[in-house]
């Protein structure tokens, strides 16, 4: 059997791998986006939270987190 056979078969069996691992990674990354968006819905209809607070708290976020270790500390 001819050698460029074997590294034809390897190289497709690499793509589909890597092809698939992919799509693993599209599919929790998509739906975990669909999650937050969920989360964030909620908290504007139920607590009437509005978006621009949601993310002025974000960026405050590692202020806060960095305050409360040098607290800490």
């Amino acid at each position: 059997m001819d050698p460029s056979l074997f590294v034809l078969i390897a190289a497709v069996i690499v793509v589909w791998l890597v092809f698939a691992g992919l799509v693993r990674i599209v599919k929790t990354s998509v739906a975990t986006a669909l999650k937050i968006a969920l989360v964030l819905l909620v908290a504007q209809l139920v607590f009437a939270i509005a978006p621009l607070e949601i993310g002025q708290r974000i960026l405050q976020l590692p202020n806060d987190l960095w305050e409360m270790w040098l607290e800490r500390g």
